[in-house]
């Protein structure tokens, strides 16, 4: 849709201006479209092979979960009922709920997009982070330190006032506030806690899978 090519989910073009479109839409469409090519793809496709852990990737997990990350990027999921061999009530460690979250101005990018706001991102799995060249959702960074920290923000006032296992979010655009200010919280120093945080990441921790095909 943010291409600007039309489908069966987001039938109706983006373009501002009327009497531009001359094509028929939607432009991808069932039943052979590349979202259909492209969800079967990313359904079917294995995930990636974590190495053996080691002392600092368990450190680093410690800390992941410490800190407040597992919150929203949740280690473990398990499947539903699926109509795909092997994958039902299977349990799966994606890093994420799957859960859209106001993560304020630093990272909005100001796309409504179904029942998402300019600010709401789903929470981005995690699992083979540690093969990325950029991360975020533009890929703005190569630097795992300022994707941490970009999830901070306490300027864009959206009211949140909540308590979730003692971490606090009040008056933050970012529910992940209260998280990046334990990260920076951390003894002897956040950069310590980073190069924990990096060997889980470059380990590939985190991407196993208790089943053939999720």
């Amino acid at each position: 849709m943010e291409m600007g090519i039309t489908n069966d989910n987001f039938p109706d073009e983006r373009n501002a201006y009327r009497g531009c479109s001359f094509n028929g839409t939607p432009e991808d469409s069932h039943p052979n479209s590349d979202v259909d090519g492209f969800t079967d793809a990313m359904r079917l496709s294995a995930p990636p092979v974590p190495i053996a852990a080691t002392t600092s990737t368990s450190n680093g997990q410690t800390l992941f979960e410490s800190v407040g990350c597992s919150l929203c990027h949740s280690e473990n999921l398990t499947t539903a009922q699926s109509n795909f061999t092997g994958m039902s009530f299977v349990t799966y460690h994606p890093l994420s709920d799957f859960a859209l979250h106001h993560m304020g101005q630093n990272l909005a990018d100001g796309i409504n997009q179904g029942a998402a706001t300019g600010d709401e991102f789903r929470t981005a799995p995690l699992w083979g982070i540690g093969q990325r060249l950029f991360f975020l959702h533009d890929g703005r960074t190569s630097d795992l330190l300022q994707a941490i920290e970009a999830h901070s923000d306490c300027t864009g006032d959206r009211g949140h006032n909540q308590d979730r296992d003692h971490h606090q979010f009040k008056n933050c655009g970012s529910e992940a506030h209260g998280v990046i200010n334990n990260f920076n919280a951390l003894s002897p120093s956040p950069a310590a806690g980073y190069l924990e945080l990096s060997a889980l990441v470059v380990a590939g921790h985190f991407t196993s899978v208790s089943g053939s095909q999720l």
